[in-house]
């Protein structure tokens, strides 16, 4: 959809996009960067300090950093 709006606010002729076929992500630098970062982090955990009571369950329901945000 977004490709489609683009096409028409711009008022194109064409709009070519090209996306890589799935499991060549290794032909790709960024994602092949992302996958050695990945491999790197894998069975990490992150610690924090325990907050108040209510603190904790407001934070326990947030799920994105966009409800964090909103909470703060």
């Amino acid at each position: 959809m977004a490709l489609i709006a683009l096409y028409l606010k711009l008022d194109l002729d064409l709009l070519v996009a090209v996306r890589t076929s799935p499991g060549h992500s290794w032909k790709n630098p960024v994602e092949l960067i992302m996958s050695i970062l990945n491999l790197g982090l894998q069975c990490v955990g992150l610690m924090h300090n325990e907050m108040s009571e209510e603190l904790e369950k407001i934070m326990k329901r947030c799920n994105s950093m966009d409800n964090i945000r909103e909470k703060s």
